[in-house]
């Protein structure tokens, strides 16, 4: 009974050359820290998230980010007004005590207001 159970999942250790590519890809790129989304927001956390960026920019209402390092190290905080935000690039273009920041939306830990 055990040889018969294993020889009927034996075929699922296969893989396709077009797999093994991507995985070897998506491994050099985490290595190389490009790593994919490394932002874990939630669905209600994200409809917050979206409120107080558009609460923002129409009124010029003060929000605090905690930014992801893009190597995973650690996070800073990032104080402003929300300028601009660019959907497509997945982008939010801020206006700080430093000037003006370009944060990618995927590394957004956190928002406040």
């Amino acid at each position: 009974m055990s040889k018969k159970m294993y020889k009927q999942f034996s075929c699922n250790r296969m893989m396709l050359h077009e797999h093994r590519t991507g995985l070897s890809l998506q491994l050099k790129k985490m290595q190389r820290g490009e790593g994919g989304e490394t932002s874990s927001i939630d669905e209600q956390h994200l409809e917050e998230f979206e409120r107080l960026v558009d609460e923002s920019m129409k009124s010029g209402m003060q929000v605090t980010l905690s930014i992801a390092d893009k190597k995973g190290a650690g996070f800073r905080v990032i104080k402003g007004i929300v300028k601009n935000k660019d959907i497509r690039k997945g982008e939010i273009l801020m206006i700080t005590e430093r000037g003006v920041e370009k944060t990618a939306v995927r590394y957004i830990l956190k928002v406040e207001s």
